[in-house]
């Protein structure tokens, strides 16, 4: 997908002049809910459902809320995208503790999940499979976790869908 310069440079710019974290601790509860008010209002209406869950429920991070309210509603777009032509479209905002203690949230759908030879290019910045994509999102997605000093990986759900998975 070809792109037109003055967006290139716009995207470009977002990438490499990504501010340093204002981190702050919130609750992620709060922060879920906000995310789903703004990334699915038209959901329904699309036949697609998104299910929270935070456990323990008043779990909270120390991070930059902005960012990673961003990097969420990315994740729930990207979702979207890939449901537009299934049935009974599902996505998943979940956030828990790991083994090791340690803050992480996944996003998963029911979509199709992403084909084995393109993985390994998602978060390339301006690789991008969709008419309409820009292909910065996961790019930046990337950025801001390795600028909490995180983390996000990606995998297919064993049943189909994707998952993104997001530690701190």
């Amino acid at each position: 997908m070809m792109l037109k310069p003055r967006m290139v440079i716009s995207s470009y710019r977002q990438l490499t002049r990504l501010p340093t974290p204002e981190k702050a601790r919130f609750k992620l509860g709060d922060l879920f809910k906000e995310v789903a008010r703004m990334a699915t209002s038209d959901w329904l209406d699309k036949g697609l459902a998104l299910i929270t869950q935070v456990e323990p429920s008043e779990l909270d991070v120390f991070a930059d809320r902005q960012m990673i309210e961003q990097v969420l509603i990315n994740l729930l777009q990207n979702s979207e995208h890939a449901l537009l032509d299934a049935k009974d479209g599902l996505v998943s905002l979940s956030a828990r503790l790991n083994q090791r203690g340690h803050v992480t949230i996944e996003v998963s759908d029911n979509g199709p999940g992403i084909p084995e030879e393109i993985i390994s290019r998602i978060f390339v910045p301006f690789y991008t499979t969709r008419r309409e994509g820009s292909g910065v999102g996961l790019a930046l997605s990337r950025q801001v976790m390795i600028a909490h000093r995180g983390m996000i990986t990606f995998a297919n759900n064993e049943k189909g869908g994707a998952r993104f998975t997001l530690v701190f």
